[in-house]
């Protein structure tokens, strides 16, 4: 048998993917840097870029980070916010999320208020059909509305409202 023993993770990862969601990360992620890729450009610009290689555009580009001046680069920093993370960071909520936030801010049939659990629940089940958004098992169900509960109903009495789809 071999004894255990700790050791540091040094390793790096890189991630590429032509999907729009190769990856699910939170809002708050400190770990990836994304980056958006245009598609495919021009046969010019590919022609212009190998004629570039030709010509010692590697060797030059490897010149330029060599000199490169690091002095201000934290190893420790997290990595920098970009549109594309943002964007990923979107498309990877939990629907139970994007309902929420969009409950909020008006845009469901439903008036946003305290209410009860149940009432909150079927919102829900109802936005994500009309979304063509499969919903949560009971299980899950019950995870995420003790959270939304406690988020509107803690400091407010049940408001009844009359439901759009009735």
């Amino acid at each position: 048998m071999i004894a255990a023993y700790r050791q540091r993770n040094h390793m790096n990862i890189a991630f590429l993917s032509n999907e729009d969601l190769p990856l699910p990360i939170d809002n708050d992620d400190r770990r990836y840097l994304v980056i958006y890729t245009p598609p495919k450009l021009s046969e010019a610009f590919y022609n212009e870029l190998w004629t570039e290689i030709a010509q010692g555009g590697i060797e030059a580009f490897y010149h330029y980070l060599l000199h490169l001046d690091l002095s201000n680069f934290n190893p420790k920093s997290e990595p920098p916010g970009t549109v594309a993370k943002r964007d990923l960071a979107e498309v990877s909520k939990q629907s139970e999320d994007q309902f929420i936030e969009e409950w909020m801010v008006g845009d469901t049939p439903y008036p946003f208020g305290p209410c009860g659990g149940k009432q909150l629940y079927l919102a829900y089940t109802r936005w994500c059909r009309a979304n063509g958004i499969r919903f949560p098992r009971n299980a899950i169900q019950s995870q995420r509305q003790s959270r939304c509960e406690v988020a509107f109903l803690v400091r407010c009495s049940e408001i009844r409202y009359r439901d759009p789809e009735e």
